[in-house]
């Protein structure tokens, strides 16, 4: 009689250390789609795949060099921060060419830019853009080949249009 409640228990158990294992995926890979930053892991599909070069906040835009503050933690990865002490508002330098494509959000609000699949994840949706079109306080991103604290930008994406106080320069 002990021997069939024994084996009830174990078998029980082991139920409900599967269900327990089950249920912590689920949370863990709800957390993970419900992140604090949804556009990191939804870029554009215009975007380079590959890791970007660098990003920041536009500090100046001058002929065809894009100035960008580096207030999160230098942008310039380890070893990055022996240069440029000589000023305390050094950034990351961006070298745009002929080449360089240009993109920005196209935040419409439209229910066109709605991609799902079974979730409500939105892809973002981009437009063309120019030089011209970056101004300062924007944030962007940059893909292109880095050379201490320069880029030469092969794809440049704004994220949004700078609707956050004055121009700073």
């Amino acid at each position: 009689m002990k021997r069939p409640v024994l084996i009830g228990v174990i078998v029980l158990q082991l139920l409900l250390m599967g269900a327990a294992f089950v249920g912590g995926r689920m949370m863990a890979e709800q957390d993970r789609r419900g992140g604090r930053q949804p556009i990191a892991a939804q870029l554009p599909s215009q975007l380079p795949k590959e890791p970007m070069a660098g990003s920041g906040s536009v500090q100046k835009v001058q002929s065809n060099i894009i100035t960008l503050s580096q207030g999160r933690g230098g942008g310039g990865g380890p070893g990055g921060g022996g240069q440029g002490s000589s000023s305390s508002n050094s950034g990351l330098e961006v070298a745009v060419s002929a080449d360089t494509k240009i993109y920005s959000s196209a935040s419409s609000g439209g229910g066109q830019g709605m991609q799902s699949s079974g979730q409500t994840q939105t892809q973002a949706q981009v437009q063309e853009a120019k030089l011209a079109d970056i101004k300062v306080g924007n944030q962007i991103m940059v893909w292109g080949t880095k050379n201490g604290s320069r880029i030469t930008a092969e794809v440049i994406y704004v994220q949004g249009q700078s609707s956050f106080g004055p121009p700073v320069g």
